[in-house]
Order: C-alpha cells, then sequence, then structure tokens
C-alpha cells in the first residue's frame, strides 16, 4: 500500500512517478481522477502540481465518496464531486467542460473509463 500524507493511494511508486513527470511536462490547468477512493491519489496530484507551481483544478470522482478520509475532504486544492461517472451528464453542469484553452490530464488507468463515457456521450443528449 502506498500513501501520501497519510492517506493511502491505490497507485504504485512506479505510476507515481510517471504521473509526476507526466504533471511536469504538460502542466495541465484541470485534472480528472476517476476514483476517488479515500482521496490520496487527488490530494497527491494537487501537492505535486502546487509544488511545480501550476494553478490547476483538481477534481475527482466516484460513485461514494463515504470512504474519503477526513484530511482528504478538506483540502481545498481538490474538488471531490460523488456521481456516476456511466451518467456523466448528472455528475457536472451542461457548461462544466465548455472551458477553453486548458489542458486537461487523464493518466491512463483513467482512459478507458473516459473512452467509455465518451461512447455513451454520442449516444445521450450530453454536449460535450
Amino acid at each position: 500500500m502506498t500513501f501520501w500524507r497519510g492517506v493511502s493511494i491505490l497507485k504504485d511508486p512506479l505510476t507515481l512517478t510517471a504521473n509526476q513527470q507526466l504533471l511536469w511536462e504538460l502542466k495541465p490547468r484541470t485534472v480528472f481522477d476517476f476514483g476517488a477512493y479515500k482521496g490520496g491519489s487527488a490530494l497527491w496530484t494537487a501537492d505535486m502540481l502546487k509544488m511545480f507551481g501550476c494553478k490547476s483544478r483538481v477534481i475527482a470522482i466516484d460513485i461514494d465518496l463515504s470512504l474519503l478520509e477526513p484530511f482528504a475532504r478538506k483540502s481545498p486544492d481538490v474538488e471531490f464531486i460523488e456521481g456516476d461517472l456511466f451518467h456523466v451528464e448528472k455528475c457536472f453542469p451542461a457548461n462544466f467542460l465548455e472551458v477553453k484553452g486548458y489542458l486537461r490530464l487523464v493518466t491512463l488507468k483513467d482512459l478507458k473509463i473516459l473512452m467509455k463515457l465518451c461512447a455513451r456521450a454520442q449516444n445521450s443528449n450530453f454536449k460535450w
């Protein structure tokens, strides 16, 4: 088990190292973390971005936020959203993803989920 500031993370050290390099190189304005669990990954991501001097937004989405550690939940640097990603239109207001000119980061772990979301969005009335 890996921990960040006392909160468990479901990522191994190699993945964290790769993600750290991506964050440094891309300096994204928005990062989505699909699956919050205890909140450690989102907290780690926000801390890395802050350390790199990025003014970024970290959004962690999970179907059940009851497992979040209180320390992570209180973080002003992470926005936790409870919702089912397979009904993404219910997670965000219609204009939430319409911000132009911002680089967003989605990790490979999340890419399969994102692809499913895109497929569902194409078959619904939700506008990207």
